[in-house]
């Protein structure tokens, strides 16, 4: 399990020392094709590290429906956002395909930052990136389809029914 650590983005600056203290917090796991990791909203502090699969990150807008905003593939990390947002899940994570890798358990994250090493530092800057890049990827898909929408509203006819006759012409 530590291979798989290691070779996550996330953690792969740690001394062989740091991870096996992260290796105390993690565990595997195996979701089939289809099946939720977590919705958007749960309460959640996991962090996913995605070893052989495939996981779609989705929002859900104010219409209801979902917005695939992201793909994650083997390496990828997946979750940081809870750490930072009390453990409210800001999406939700479907495996598109069966998907194995590691959970990662949340309080690591408390403790890493109390323990001063310059890895552990190293961990916490890249899940602030993380996050940051999320939080941005987040913002552009909701600006471009709040973008969409209003052209969308704007090509609409601005005759009501009550404005025209049966055959379409203006009273």
């Amino acid at each position: 399990m530590l291979k798989i650590l290691e070779k996550s983005s996330l953690f792969s600056e740690l001394s062989d020392a740091e991870l096996r203290e992260v290796g105390l917090f993690i565990k595997p796991f195996e979701v089939k094709k289809n099946e939720r990791f977590f919705s958007q909203g749960e309460k959640g502090d996991e962090l996913y590290i995605v070893d052989n699969g495939s996981v779609e990150l989705f929002i859900s807008l104010n219409s209801g429906s979902l917005k695939k905003i992201k793909t994650l593939s083997d390496g990828d990390c997946f979750g940081e956002m809870s750490i930072f947002a009390d453990g409210a899940r800001s999406a939700t994570a479907v495996a598109a395909k069966t998907t194995s890798g590691l959970i990662v358990a949340g309080e690591i994250f408390s403790l890493i930052r109390l323990i001063k090493r310059p890895g552990y530092a190293t961990v916490l800057r890249k899940l602030l990136v993380n996050a940051a890049n999320s939080l941005r990827e987040m913002t552009n898909l909701l600006s471009d389809s709040k973008s969409s929408l209003l052209q969308t509203i704007k090509q609409m006819p601005t005759d009501s029914v009550e404005d025209s006759d049966i055959d379409g012409r203006r009273k």
